[in-house]
């Protein structure tokens, strides 16, 4: 019997592996139909998603959602019996997707301009990303100084959202040569870090990291 769920994915996406995550926390059957955002089919963008941007999600009766946390906000919402992805506090849950749009408009603008750019202008802008960690670090401490996840003990919408993006941040090392400092100040960061990288949904949406390395220098043209 074929999947009520179909996800168009590709794994160089972060944004899809947000979605692809949370299928695999709510344990939900899903066929996976792979689309490479370099090259997609003409029908892609006809039949399936207009703005021609992956993840799109096909939920049956002709609907088909796109946006990467509508996406996965959506799946959390109607499958909460399976796993509590989303804080029941309405107030709770406000502070969590401000995190969530905090992290996405200065921490990962940042990543991907240090990754990108020449070696005369990463190491400013590799000050600057680890300068945004320190926000993040801050942030994680006022939510939960135990952690290991946003939340504390549960896994929630906030580490979905962004795991996808931390777990890439090792290409900072591999493609420019810059590191983020295990000190004090970043402690509560790098222990979310081990913690997401170390849940299965993630290794299991995740490639090798060669294989990340080699399509982020091919796609960006980047000189190592």
């Amino acid at each position: 019997m074929a999947s009520a769920l179909k996800i168009y994915n590709h794994t160089i996406c972060p944004y899809a592996q947000r979605a692809m995550i949370t299928l695999k926390e709510l344990k939900l059957d899903y066929e996976v139909v792979e689309i490479d955002p370099g090259n997609q089919p003409a029908w892609y963008k006809e039949k399936v998603n207009p703005q021609n941007k992956i993840p799109a999600l096909d939920v049956g009766n002709n609907t088909i959602l796109i946006e990467s946390l509508v996406i996965s906000e959506y799946l959390a919402e109607v499958h909460k019996d399976k796993a509590q992805l989303l804080p029941a506090d309405p107030l709770e849950k406000a502070k969590l997707k401000i995190f969530i749009e905090n992290f996405g408009n200065t921490v990962t603008p940042l990543f991907y301009r240090a990754v990108r750019g020449t070696d005369e202008e990463a190491p400013a802008i590799i000050e600057s990303f680890i300068n945004s960690l320190k926000g993040v670090n801050n942030q994680l401490l006022t939510q939960s100084k135990e952690g290991p996840y946003y939340l504390g003990s549960q896994f929630s919408l906030a580490d979905v959202a962004l795991a996808p993006f931390v777990g890439r941040f090792f290409l900072l090392e591999a493609l420019k040569g810059g590191s983020i400092p295990n000190t004090p100040e970043l402690a509560r960061f790098h222990q979310w870090k081990e913690a997401l990288i170390d849940r299965q949904s993630f290794k299991d949406t995740f490639a090798e990291k060669q294989w990340f390395i080699d399509e982020f220098t091919r796609r960006f043209n980047i000189k190592k």
